[in-house]
């Protein structure tokens, strides 16, 4: 992500401005979805946190409006909660409307009624990352067709889910100094390039170690390396059927790679853990009691997404370890 604090370079349609002096927003309503015709649409000047909030956006992939808030528009900041939430909604009107960024609602039932609205970087943006870094937008990770064609609910609700556990690591870690060095999304990780393969003894199947995310912690000589399991309850826990793709399979897949030292040679790195961050403490307690039950060993941690995004720091004592008594801290 961009660091807001090094934003002092000149770049071609981005100018350094005042965020109390921008140009407030019409009043009249506007549709959520539809742009405001180019007369309507306000001008902008992108400041140092609206390029933070466009590179976010393209380094996530997607981003709701209240995660986009606890990256960029923390209450430490000053004011209220209240009051942070409705700036970071004006400056996410600017850029969707000056057509930086582009956003959708998430898919919802109607019992759950209106949830925060998704956005997804669209031209304008990546023509603005791109002058940012010196590359051509088309070397950029990102195409157009990224964003909301095509994308299925579940697939669109696990990124989501994903990028929660992500931003809870990042805010955790700053809080006691420690910082991400590395973190490979679950995209990456599907690449050929990238996509290891073992096979399980026991049934002598070829199964491939596919992780939703892959980050490395580190403060001073001290580094720590993780895999990120982002569970939704969607997958059986064990299957009576062979070949199934059950979480006792993936617990084995894990073991056989920790065994097969492909791991230590891809990631220049002996050990890992296996963070698997779930729906609730009955659903952990189920994948926890399968993941001793088939020699799953202490690399496996597990904790709920309500507890990962209430904690303090990163050594809040919030995950259970399989074949350990207890609550245990990340570090």
């Amino acid at each position: 992500m961009i660091d807001s604090n090094s934003m002092s370079q000149p770049v071609q349609m981005i100018y350094s401005a005042s965020e109390k002096n921008m140009t407030q927003m019409p009043t009249k309503r506007r549709k959520l979805l539809r742009r405001s015709p180019s007369e309507d649409i306000p001008p902008v000047r992108l400041t140092e946190r609206d390029l933070a909030i466009i590179d976010a956006v393209y380094t996530y992939r997607a981003l709701t409006t209240n995660q986009i808030q606890q990256l960029l528009f923390p209450v430490t900041d000053g004011g209220s909660v209240r009051g942070r939430l409705v700036h970071c909604q004006h400056r996410l009107k600017l850029l969707y409307h000056n057509g930086y960024l582009t956003r959708d609602e998430r898919p919802t039932k109607l019992s759950e009624g209106r949830q925060a609205l998704i956005y997804f970087l669209d031209k304008l943006g990546a023509q603005a990352i791109a002058a940012y870094r010196h590359v051509a937008a088309e070397d950029l990770d990102w195409r157009p067709r990224d964003n909301t064609a095509g994308a299925s609910h579940l697939f669109l609700d696990h990124l989501l889910h994903t990028n929660d556990v992500r931003i809870a690591f990042n805010l955790a870690a700053a809080v006691d100094g420690w910082e991400i060095v590395r973190w490979l999304d679950d995209r990456t990780l599907r690449r050929r390039e990238m996509k290891e393969y073992v096979t399980l003894p026991e049934t002598g199947e070829r199964v491939a170690i596919v992780p939703d995310g892959f980050f490395s912690l580190a403060r001073g000589r001290d580094i720590y390396h993780y895999f990120i399991e982002a569970d939704l309850a969607t997958v059986v826990g064990l299957s009576s059927k062979s070949g199934r793709r059950d979480w006792a399979r993936k617990v084995r897949a894990y073991l056989a790679y920790y065994q097969s030292g492909q791991y230590a040679k891809r990631y220049k790195a002996q050990s890992f853990r296996v963070l698997t961050v779930t729906t609730g403490t009955g659903r952990l307690e189920n994948l926890r009691h399968i993941t001793e039950e088939i020699g799953g060993r202490s690399i496996f941690w597990f904790t709920t997404y309500e507890a990962l995004s209430e904690q303090s720091n990163i050594a809040a004592p919030i995950w259970s370890v399989a074949n350990r008594e207890g609550q245990s801290a990340l570090i």
